[in-house]
């Protein structure tokens, strides 16, 4: 996945990762359909409301 953090997102305001997540060790490769399953569209049904704050996303890979 592409990510990308502008200036509307404080990262301080996060807190940090504990390490606390369900698989053990680095996953990176993931099929482009596995990764499709956590695009913005897919995960957060983004197109129904991200346009609206005017935050530019795109919705799939």
């Amino acid at each position: 996945m592409v990510t990308y953090l502008d200036g509307i997102i404080n990262p301080a305001r996060y807190l940090p990762w504990n390490g606390s997540f369900g698989w053990l060790g680095y996953h990176g490769l993931l099929s482009t359909n596995d990764a499709r399953n956590f695009s913005a569209e897919n995960a957060i049904h983004g197109s129904s409301w991200i346009p609206a704050t005017g935050i530019p996303y795109t919705p799939g890979l």
